[in-house]
């Protein structure tokens, strides 16, 4: 009966996350990955030029691998940007808004208040013919 030991190490998060991905695109789980590199390194089946290189990859493939990340890191950027760009545009369209509902409150606020104005004016000339007696005809 064999047992079983288990391994551990730390790792960045960035060399966690391209570990991952390589595991998703072979269709292995990370254990199973690691079981296969490890014990192929143990018993020699592979050779690795040195242990923080440990890698599944050929040359060319890390190069082609390399460029598409490479674009791709390039076009996550632009699309981050853009985003960027965008939600600065409807930051400012907010508050743009917000000043427009301002200005329109103001307007209205006028407006009411020049009619009071106006209707207190014309109380008070409808009340001038009482204080100078002009209301009242004389004949």
């Amino acid at each position: 009966m064999t047992q079983n030991k288990t391994l551990s190490t730390r790792v960045s998060t960035e060399i966690y996350k391209l570990f991952t991905e390589q595991c998703d695109e072979d269709s292995i789980s990370v254990s199973q990955c690691l079981k296969q590199m490890i014990t192929d390194l143990s018993l020699g089946r592979k050779e690795y030029e040195d242990s923080s290189q440990c890698s599944i990859e050929k040359d060319t493939e890390k190069t082609a691998k390399f460029e598409q990340d490479s674009a791709m890191k390039k076009l996550l950027e632009e699309l981050q940007d853009k985003n960027i760009r965008i939600k600065n545009e409807q930051v400012q369209n907010i508050k743009l808004q917000g000043w427009l509902d301002e200005i329109k409150d103001d307007i209205e606020n006028l407006k009411t208040s020049f009619n009071k104005k106006l209707e207190e004016d014309r109380m008070k000339k409808g009340m001038e013919c009482f204080v100078d007696d002009s209301c009242f005809p004389t004949s």
